[in-house]
């Protein structure tokens, strides 16, 4: 008899979750767009921007060093590992431990930064030492943004928490705050300025520290009706010191990460007015998919992975692993192949205002191409590194880190100079490196998860000729202006949908068959009568954790036994007399449907907080693939 895991089924659900974290991320990040064209609008692509986005990249080297990357993926893991093994209480406890030497730590930080602004700008920025002025500037607001780290810190472990115990949307949407603070400030930037005499950038500053205090204020509620008590502590869990362990090698990893950004805008502030803002303006359109698709895969995949260890089951988390990242390619390469067809009407729709001209709009769009060539390599880095993390061993993308910063200032000199292609081999250069890493990370993977080069190749084979025919139609189109940009890109994503589903591709069917839960009420008749009206009345009702018996699925109610048996990849349910007096929960009961290659079909059942599926003639426990309905209507 096999025991039905403990964990939440939500947390485990990989594509259901990061469909949340997408959605959410897609609200977060379209107002992060408006936060951006409101900044160019408002300072264009001149000293007082330059100055900004240097400072600001250098809380954004710190808040990936103590919050959003190696935070996140060494905490993760332990604190789903430790609430699993040891209990709830123990995973709070251990959060208060972590958040002891975490305030700590970037409290430290956020002191030197004050102290050591103007060298720290510098080493961002070396191409300011020519200019007292934007210096001066960038330093001055270095300071004003230094509390910025520990703010972002504090919600990127509360988001944390959050993601292990199923709750995705709301972590991921509490950006908005910021970004809604940044373009109040943007549209009373020149009042502000008037008013206090200081120069208008300073209220994007304040307001972006503000910002970042919100969001962690807002996600403190919920986890405080989750049951947690923040009480900061310094070394009283037993397994702070394994944690701290595992954050050195994940901080070193995102240490190069940040190595690599800061070569990228050294070299660009060496370049004159511009190119500092055009680099980061081209990015953060080229972050707008990064950030929608596969941070809401990586954030899902490794808060459910890391369950799906401390588990031990193997084969859900091989499946899991193969769904995040061929999903994640699904999505990831035709934005990718937009981008990059249409970089110069999107720049120009974004940006082309106020301060910021036609020849920014033409810069930005040339280094726009290559951040879109590089998108592939950023994505799945950015899923496949949280995956070690869960596998409990942070060394390996470490090391390969370390490797492939060794290589970015040739490369990108190279790009640069000798082959000619000026700003655009500063992101061309990241495009290659990032492309390498993925390469090694999944032949590393390859000999943890036995068969992920052969879930892997078929399926980006079609992806690959998808986006080709989807490059063929956006061919012709790359002068197109205006609003008429939105029904192309609508178009081409339709033809991209179209020619994947011909393809067979498993995540095409998927978006197809979403439209399945749009019915009114209750199952598809391709779902026998007996199973509906069985798992109707079975819906709500108080019933036991299924036993699973010799690849049945035994439920027990109050006053029946229902059977769950599986015939070729589908379930059916009866029932009999029989059940137990008392001491029973009510659970809601709903239907996963397998959908493509023919009529929907039932395939599993998410009882509660407990996944069952058909496994050819077994009923296993796991969350199954498909589109998940009420039994009842």
């Amino acid at each position: 008899m096999s025991k039905p895991p403990t964990g939440d089924s939500r947390t485990t659900d990989i594509r259901r979750n990061t469909l949340l974290v997408g959605a959410a991320n897609l609200v977060s990040r379209v107002t992060g767009l408006f936060r951006e064209i409101a900044f160019a609008a408002a300072f264009g692509a001149g000293a007082s921007a330059d100055a900004f986005n240097a400072a600001f990249r250098v809380g954004n080297m710190f808040r990936e060093l103590f919050a959003e990357g190696a935070l996140a993926n060494a905490f993760v893991p332990l604190f789903a590992d430790v609430a699993e093994r040891e209990g709830e209480g123990s995973g709070w406890a251990l959060a208060n431990a972590l958040l002891g030497v975490l305030l700590a730590a970037v409290g430290a930080a956020t002191l030197l930064t004050f102290v050591f602004a103007e060298p720290l700008v510098l080493v961002f920025a070396t191409g300011f030492a020519d200019d007292p002025d934007k210096l001066a500037l960038a330093t001055n607001l270095t300071r004003v943004l230094s509390p910025f780290v520990a703010t972002i810190s504090l919600a990127s472990v509360f988001m944390g928490m959050l993601n292990v115990r199923g709750r995705f949307f709301m972590p991921a949407v509490v950006p908005v705050l910021f970004n809604g603070a940044v373009i109040i400030a943007c549209v009373f930037a020149t009042r502000f300025g008037d008013a206090t005499g200081l120069a208008p950038i300073y209220a994007v500053a304040i307001a972006a520290l503000v910002g970042g205090t919100a969001q962690a204020a807002v996600q403190f509620p919920a986890l405080r009706r989750a049951g947690f008590r923040l009480r900061p502590n310094f070394g009283r869990h037993p397994q702070l010191k394994r944690l701290l362990a595992f954050l050195v090698p994940a901080l070193i990893a995102i240490s190069v990460v940040q190595v690599n950004l800061l070569i990228e805008t050294n070299l660009a502030s060496r370049m004159g007015d511009g190119p500092v803002s055009w680099l980061l303006y081209s990015f953060r359109v080229a972050h707008l998919p990064f950030s929608i698709i596969s941070g809401g895969v990586a954030v899902a995949a490794l808060a459910g992975l890391s369950v799906l260890a401390s588990q031990d089951r193997h084969a859900e988390f091989r499946q899991g692993l193969l769904d995040a990242v061929n999903l994640n390619s699904f999505l990831i390469l035709p934005a990718s192949v937009g981008l990059f067809f249409l970089a110069d009407p999107v720049v120009a729709l974004l940006f082309e205002r106020g301060a910021f001209t036609p020849a920014d709009t033409a810069a930005t769009a040339g280094m726009l191409r290559m951040y879109a060539i590089a998108l592939f390599g950023i994505g799945q880095q950015r899923v496949l590194v949280p995956v070690f993390y869960a596998l409990m061993d942070p060394k390996t993308p470490m090391w390969i880190a370390l490797g492939i910063v060794a290589f970015k200032l040739p490369v990108a000199w190279a790009l640069i100079h000798p082959l000619g292609m000026g700003v655009d081999g500063i992101p061309a250069s990241h495009a290659v490196l990032a492309t390498v890493e993925v390469v090694l990370l999944l032949a590393f993977l390859q000999k943890r998860v036995d068969g992920l080069w052969r879930g892997l190749v078929v399926p980006h084979l079609k992806i690959a000729v998808a986006c080709g025919v989807l490059g063929a139609v956006l061919w012709p189109l790359q002068q197109i202006g205006g609003l008429a940009l939105l029904p192309v890109s609508a178009g081409g994503a339709l033809v991209f949908l179209v020619v994947a589903h011909l393809l067979g591709l498993q995540e095409s069917r998927q978006v197809v068959g979403r439209f399945l839960k749009r019915r009114p009420r209750g199952l598809p008749p391709t779902v026998d009568r007996e199973t509906q009206r069985v798992l109707a009345q079975l819906d709500g009702a108080p019933q036991a954790a299924p036993e699973l018996v010799d690849g049945t699925a035994v439920i027990r109610t109050a006053e029946h036994v229902i059977t769950v048996v599986a015939r070729d990849g589908v379930l059916s349910a009866t029932r009999v007399e029989g059940g137990v007096a008392d001491g029973l929960a009510p659970q809601t009961v709903q239907a996963v449907m397998r959908v493509g290659g023919g009529p929907p079909r039932l395939s599993g059942l998410v009882l509660g907080p407990v996944s069952v599926r058909a496994d050819g003639d077994k009923v296993v426990v796991g969350m199954a693939t498909g589109p998940v309905l009420p039994v009842s209507g």
